[in-house]
């Protein structure tokens, strides 16, 4: 979990939905609104694809909103252990350019 600044986390929130954090100047709180997208589809009994659309709008303006769009592969090595891995494109100046994810996902 995040610090009461967000940090911690790879989206400044650790809910799903969105969160409250202090501010920059450390003398108010602000909201952050989170909103995915998700859309997975299976190529074989093995392997699988995905598409994500990511959202995040604060509640000091849409000056300093966030977005990314990114696919993945997913890979099943047993029935509960699958090897994912994403890449991410942000939509804007705020977003980090392009991110590469590579994770290991237990099913449980």
């Amino acid at each position: 979990m995040g610090d009461e600044r967000g940090r911690g986390s790879p989206r400044g929130c650790d809910a799903p939905v969105g969160c409250v954090v202090r501010n920059d100047a450390n003398n108010s709180y602000d909201a952050r609104w989170l909103a995915t997208g998700f859309f997975q589809r299976n190529l074989t009994k093995a392997i699988g694809v995905y598409r994500e659309t990511t959202l995040a709008v604060a509640s000091t303006g849409l000056a300093d909103w966030r977005g990314a769009l990114g696919a993945g592969l997913l890979w099943s090595l047993t029935k509960n252990l699958q090897l994912d891995y994403e890449l991410t494109r942000g939509l804007n100046r705020s977003a980090t350019d392009w991110v590469h994810i590579l994770r290991l996902n237990w099913l449980w």
